[in-house]
């Protein structure tokens, strides 16, 4: 389902990998990263983008994405793992498979299993710490498995640091799965903690320390980048997640009368992330934070869809909760990889004048897919983007800034599809720009306008 998903590469995407061959390149001794990435980027620059670009350098976007498609199966994995364990079922029995198929077919999985971002690595060590610390609560094991849970939940964090929402749950989870938590497995419990701690602590001491920024601007701190009222999330939620949350709120209730605390502990998974960005009223990136709570939920679903099929006409309705979830998977993760517009006719369009003109420099909207397919032709001065505070020219900010650097032939080119604030306002023709084409994306009515100034063009 997840490769039959194509579109050319998203803002996140061409972003991550893009800096990530920034930073390695600059490891070898190239130009230094001029993005300072370590203060926006929502986890840390020198992980996932690293190894995404390394990636990228062997076998393109689709190996990068064809990581993201290995960390949901063992997501998937853990999660019927982690269902069996709490379950009291041995491995292969119905809740874990249930739960797998209700995660695994869910649209926001899908669409995450082809998505070259940290989202996939972050959820599945979220979902393996978990899975983890509940199998050595109810197996006894030693105290190794309580280190590993911890280092696993920490290195879920900073490779996305908008995860820490749900490491209060792994450990509960952890604590309540075998029932009543005795001395011992409390001690054992607590020195997964310390293990968490102590990673992440040590990390920020040493490494990590240039990371502090990031954190707070993009989760302690984080602002709603695109603001969008409660009903409005709703509606965009109901499509995607709508089953999946309903059947782990009916094996919530459920699993109430016999295990109540472990009942509220995966029900509060399951909902904290999602209703977080709610609160916020933040619509950018809420498919892919309801992953996060889906590594809670489908253990429920997965729970109470096994007590349904153990009556023989209860397995009708198990078929059909599992056939409409495979349906809504296929068609709005399609629509999710449908949400950006294919830029590979603006490539196209673009390096022409790249050919033509070297050393032009070109201002953008959402340029990222632009710096990313052209990454082997272009230097990180040539293209700027349209968001705000990233310009500055002459002592001006904002839009004053491009109007001057536009009039003062500081940039050639310019192409913009009014997604920014900026963009909108800006109006190259008034500043001697003259459109010279406009790129639409076939069936979807978006278009880049691309004017270009043709005087005084640097030599170099």
């Amino acid at each position: 389902m997840a490769l039959k998903l194509s579109n050319t590469a998203f803002q996140d995407e061409a972003l991550y990998v893009h800096t990530g061959h920034l930073i390695t390149g600059s490891w070898s001794g190239g130009d230094p990263v001029y993005l300072h990435p370590d203060d926006f980027f929502s986890g840390a620059p020198m992980l996932y983008p690293v190894f995404a670009s390394v990636l990228d350098g062997i076998g393109g976007l689709w190996l990068a994405r064809l990581f993201s498609l290995v960390c949901m199966l063992a997501a998937t994995v853990c999660i019927c793992w982690l269902t069996n364990t709490v379950s009291r079922r041995p491995a292969g029995s119905a809740p874990g498979i249930l739960a797998a198929l209700v995660f695994g077919w869910s649209a926001p999985v899908v669409f995450l299993s082809n998505f070259a971002t940290f989202d996939a690595a972050s959820f599945a060590l979220i979902a393996a710490g978990t899975a983890v610390g509940a199998w050595a609560a109810t197996s006894g094991v030693k105290w190794r498995w309580w280190v590993l849970m911890g280092a696993l939940l920490a290195l879920a964090v900073f490779i996305k640091y908008g995860s820490v929402i749900d490491v209060p749950f792994a450990y509960l989870v952890a604590l309540v799965a075998g029932g009543r938590p005795t001395p011992g497995l409390v001690a054992r419990w607590v020195l997964a903690i310390v293990a968490f701690v102590a990673v992440v602590a040590g990390s920020l001491l040493t490494w990590a320390s240039p990371l502090t920024t990031g954190i707070a601007r993009t989760t302690t701190e984080r602002a709603p980048l695109d603001p969008a009222s409660t009903g409005e999330l709703v509606r965009f939620l109901i499509p995607i997640s709508a089953i999946t949350f309903l059947l782990a709120a009916i094996g919530g209730v459920v699993l109430l009368r016999s295990r109540p605390v472990l009942a509220v502990t995966l029900l509060g998974g399951t909902f904290a992330a999602t209703a977080s960005q709610v609160r916020m009223g933040e619509l950018v990136s809420i498919h892919k934070h309801v992953v996060l709570g889906f590594i809670f939920a489908a253990p429920l679903a997965g729970m109470v869809l096994a007590r349904v099929v153990a009556a023989i006409p209860g397995a009708v309705t198990v078929v059909g909760a599992c056939w409409l979830i495979a349906v809504f998977g296929m068609q709005q993760s399609q629509k999710l990889f449908d949400m950006w517009p294919n830029s590979s006719l603006l490539v196209r369009q673009l390096e022409y004048s790249v050919h033509a003109m070297p050393w032009i420099r070109m201002v953008g909207e959402m340029p990222e897919p632009v710096q990313y397919a052209m990454q082997d032709q272009l230097k990180q001065w040539q293209v700027t983007a349209t968001y705000e505070g990233s310009f500055t020219y002459k002592g001006q900010t904002g839009v004053p800034a491009y109007q001057a650097a536009l009039r003062d032939n500081y940039f050639q080119l310019v192409f913009l599809d009014g997604s920014t604030p900026i963009g909108r306002a800006l109006n190259p023709a008034a500043e001697g720009f003259k459109l010279t084409s406009t790129v639409a994306t076939p069936y979807t009515g978006h278009a880049w306008h691309i004017f270009q100034r043709f005087d005084n063009i640097p030599s170099g």
